[in-house]
């Protein structure tokens, strides 16, 4: 049998009496068993219209005999008798049910996708979550629910925006500086240095990829970062310069900066959450153009999907923590999705 944690919330009419009847229909079911339900948590809605009322959310830990796409009809199935019905995103709703973690899978399809992207840094799950699962491991993240519940609670309040160039990471971070509000961080290097890394025969560029690199340790020193409870967004990531080195640097140097890279990273302020901008490659490819930041020869779509696929695995591994992927195709969605993060974090 598989274990799982299921997220169950409510915030239109007898909230709690539907969630009980939820419970009560999944454990009908022969081939689920209920381990464990917490508490109800009352919380405000994220996102969505401003009129709906409060949530009351849970989550029940569950050993199914279902596969992945059978729990999901059987939750959906549960959602209908109960007068659910999934209308617009955050939209307010009688139930909703929402498969978190199945066992260790990762399932990334148009139909489901686990674990649920977002629930490693939504408060209003990790509350419930902890009470009943606290042991289980996020098996893209690799910590427990526990270290996500901890992260939430103490990190910093902290967003890096990572991304290529051009991507619009900057108009990204000054418009949610703006909105959450926050304080902004801009980025010291020229967003066009990393195109003439390869070709730098004389050595300048390098020499001025370290100074920047040594400018972001000081932007981002812990010892020297404020002691208030003020979220900060910067618009860039420290960890993604390690990312594009190991792409376009020679072996050698690739070598020294990583190790001067590490030797600096244990100063830097970690981030409650990083998000990743993202684009294909081909618009990407406009977007460059249209700057003029790189070189034509640096404009070939293989090379831009090879750099934004080593960021995305750099986003992604187990020693970041809780990160969001986002669409960049439009500046406001992509503003709106990430103060809602932020929202779900508070």
């Amino acid at each position: 049998m598989a274990t799982c944690l299921i997220g169950l919330g409510s915030n239109l009419g007898d909230r709690s009496a539907t969630l009980r009847r939820a419970l009560k229909l999944i454990e009908e079911n022969p081939l689920c068993q209920i381990r464990g339900h917490s508490r109800w948590h009352e919380t405000a809605p994220v996102g969505g219209p401003t009129e709906q009322g409060p949530f009351l959310n849970g989550a029940v830990l569950l050993e199914v005999s279902h596969s992945p796409d059978q729990l999901l009809e059987l939750l959906w199935t549960i959602e209908r008798q109960l007068g659910g019905v999934r209308r617009e995103r955050w939209s307010a709703r009688t139930i909703d049910l929402d498969l978190l973690l199945y066992d260790r899978q990762i399932i990334d399809s148009a139909r489901l996708r686990i674990p649920h992207p977002a629930m490693a840094f939504r408060r209003f799950v990790l509350a419930s979550a902890v009470e009943v699962a606290a042991e289980l491991v996020h098996p893209v993240i690799g910590w427990t629910v526990q270290q996500l519940w901890e992260h939430l609670n103490h990190a910093t309040p902290y967003v890096a925006i990572a991304g290529a160039a051009a991507i619009g990471k900057t108009k990204v971070s000054e418009t949610l500086a703006r909105q959450v509000p926050a304080r902004q961080i801009a980025d010291p290097r020229h967003p066009g240095r990393w195109s003439r890394l390869e070709d730098d025969s004389a050595g300048q560029a390098w020499r001025a990829e370290i100074e920047f690199l040594q400018n972001r340790v000081r932007q981002l020193d812990t010892d020297l970062w404020p002691d208030t409870a003020e979220w900060v967004v910067s618009d860039y990531w420290f960890d993604q310069s390690v990312a594009i080195a190991s792409e376009l640097l020679s072996p050698p140097r690739r070598t020294q900066y990583q190790t001067m890279w590490q030797q600096v990273r244990v100063r830097v302020t970690r981030p409650k959450l990083v998000v990743l901008l993202d684009i294909p490659a081909e618009e990407l490819a406009t977007r460059i153009a249209g700057i003029g930041y790189f070189e034509e020869e640096s404009l070939t779509i293989s090379k831009l999907d090879r750099l934004r696929d080593a960021v995305a695995r750099r986003v992604f591994r187990p020693d970041v923590g809780p990160a969001l992927r986002v669409d960049a195709c439009h500046t406001e969605s992509a503003v709106n999705e990430i103060t809602s993060a932020i929202q779900a974090m508070r």
